[in-house]
């Protein structure tokens, strides 16, 4: 019986731990706005954008997190995309997205956050990597204005 209550003692422990740790990636996120004009279609992991404009928001969770980016038409929910990669360094170039052609579509394959140092990358699904090895890659840029925090 005894075991039973330290057993049920210790779940009650991991728990509070794990809703620690929770809290204290959200309460360290970074988060940023944007807007973007797409001037044509593009695959965004798995949605389909279709030529307009769009806003988002990123959330930058703690090492170890999930980094996502929420994507809106109007006021509408369109995409919630997880973030394949972050890399941090200084820019020189405005903030942009990159698209790059796969066939008859484009890919959104990298967000560059100027102002906040980072680049946010979105790899290509395995069966477009060989294709866009086998074809001239054309890439396109799509300025990207952030929110003034």
């Amino acid at each position: 019986m005894g075991s039973l209550k330290n057993s049920g003692r210790t779940k009650w422990v991991a728990l509070a731990m794990l809703a620690l740790s929770l809290g204290s990636g959200f309460a360290q996120a970074q988060d940023c706005e944007g807007k973007f004009n797409l001037p044509f279609s593009a695959r965004w992991g798995k949605t389909m954008l279709t030529p307009g404009g769009y806003s988002f928001t990123y959330a930058a969770m703690t090492p170890g997190g999930t980094n996502l980016i929420t994507l809106y038409r109007g006021n509408r929910g369109v995409a919630m995309i997880l973030v394949g990669g972050v890399s941090e360094r200084h820019f020189s170039r405005a903030s942009h997205l990159t698209a790059v052609r796969v066939g008859k579509t484009y890919r959104i394959t990298s967000l560059q956050l100027t102002d906040e140092g980072i680049k946010l990358e979105f790899p290509l699904p395995g069966n477009e990597v060989l294709e866009a090895a086998r074809t001239d890659r054309t890439s396109q840029d799509v300025p990207v204005l952030l929110a003034v925090k």
